[in-house]
């Protein structure tokens, strides 16, 4: 299952669902895509968008997926609600976080998200 949020104050309301589900949850941060495809201005992003889907399915974990902004909003911008937000504080894009009760339990940033191996190692623990 998998649910896209866009903003901070959605956070609370998709982690608290999908924790309730009892399945792992896994918060995906990636850059937008680019209006009427599957291309995102992030290519780190890209290289791991599928990956991600497929071990999440695998898995069958609850994938959140936090859509960060286009380029010109979180590029070099520290002020990005995503960069700022006590729950995420991202550094880089994609991230993938694990989340349980009480908050994060694990993180893997850029390229270790397109390594399927630590995906999976991240959703199970």
């Amino acid at each position: 299952e998998t649910v896209r949020i866009s903003e901070v104050s959605e956070f609370d309301d998709a982690t608290a669902k999908a924790l309730g589900t009892g399945k792992p949850v896994i918060i995906y941060c990636y850059g937008n895509w680019k209006e009427g495809t599957c291309d995102s201005w992030c290519p780190d992003c890209v290289d791991a968008d599928g990956i991600i889907k497929k071990k999440a399915k695998e898995c069958d974990a609850i994938l959140i997926e936090v859509l960060v902004g286009d380029r010109d909003s979180y590029k070099g911008k520290p002020e990005n609600q995503w960069r700022v937000f006590e729950k995420t504080k991202l550094t880089s894009i994609p991230t993938l976080i694990k989340w349980g009760v009480g908050g994060e339990k694990g993180r893997l940033v850029e390229r270790e998200c397109v390594e399927g191996d630590k995906v999976v190692e991240l959703i199970k623990q």
